[in-house]
């Protein structure tokens, strides 16, 4: 955290912060990442998104539908719990 802590979603966080502190630091390609989702806009059916690289600027954008989602809960359960799981074994 370049702060010392998270200030929390609309503070000092996003390309801005990487545009200014990426002179600084001299982050190489792929080294620091920044996703971004936007809200979704009222009765919208996707959200948009972008993804940042410190070193590139924008790498990828796009919209994602809200629908791909609905049976994916915060906390994955069934097969994507199983999935998560067989993948830690995997690494440990």
């Amino acid at each position: 955290m370049v702060l010392g802590w998270n200030f929390g979603d609309g503070h000092l966080n996003g390309e801005q912060l990487l545009r200014a502190i990426q002179p600084q630091c001299g982050f190489t390609d792929g080294e620091v990442r920044l996703v971004s989702v936007e809200a979704q806009p009222l009765f919208g059916p996707t959200m948009h998104w972008r993804v940042y690289d410190a070193a590139q600027g924008l790498i990828a954008e796009g919209h994602t539908k809200l629908a791909d989602y609905v049976d994916v809960q915060p906390f994955p359960t069934g097969r994507y719990a199983e999935a998560l799981l067989r993948g830690r074994r995997a690494v440990g």
